[in-house]
């Protein structure tokens, strides 16, 4: 959850997401692509309504596991004030390959652009001592349009 600091509705305003898969307990051949649905508060967290959706559309494998949302505080390159930045993770259905990649939206998180590839690699992991993808953020690489 992040909440939008610079927005025109003021400092009540709140983004939550997470994964969304309507597959998981069908067969295999079920192919859809998990994607994070955006949820919008409007009045500090006490309701919540759909916003938008996150969707893949680089690899169009679907993005799975960990969103993160961030708003940009101050102008950075080229990158305004207010920014909302996604850092998710493209994974296809057999989990066999991983691409961080960051999504940027201009108008508080409703419409989004890709922006930049942070890395790729193998399957999915969270251990450092397994090969797959495990990196730092490297900041200066989301800020190019």
């Amino acid at each position: 959850m992040t909440r939008l600091d610079y927005d025109d509705l003021g400092r009540d305003t709140l983004l939550a997401t997470f994964e969304h898969c309507e597959s998981w307990g069908r067969p295999p051949e079920y192919d859809d692509k998990p994607y994070f649905p955006i949820y919008r508060s409007v009045n500090g967290g006490q309701t919540w309504s759909m916003f938008s959706e996150l969707r893949d559309t680089q690899s169009e494998w679907g993005l799975r596991y960990q969103p993160d949302l961030f708003q940009l505080p101050p102008d950075i390159g080229p990158r305004d004030a207010g920014t909302v930045l996604a850092g998710v993770n493209s994974i296809p259905n057999d989990l066999s390959e991983t691409s961080l990649e960051f999504y940027a939206s201009e108008d508080h998180g409703k419409k989004r652009e890709y922006a930049s590839t942070i890395v790729t690699g193998g399957f999915p992991t969270l251990t450092a001592d397994t090969v797959g993808v495990n990196g730092e953020i490297v900041l200066p690489d989301i800020l190019r349009k």
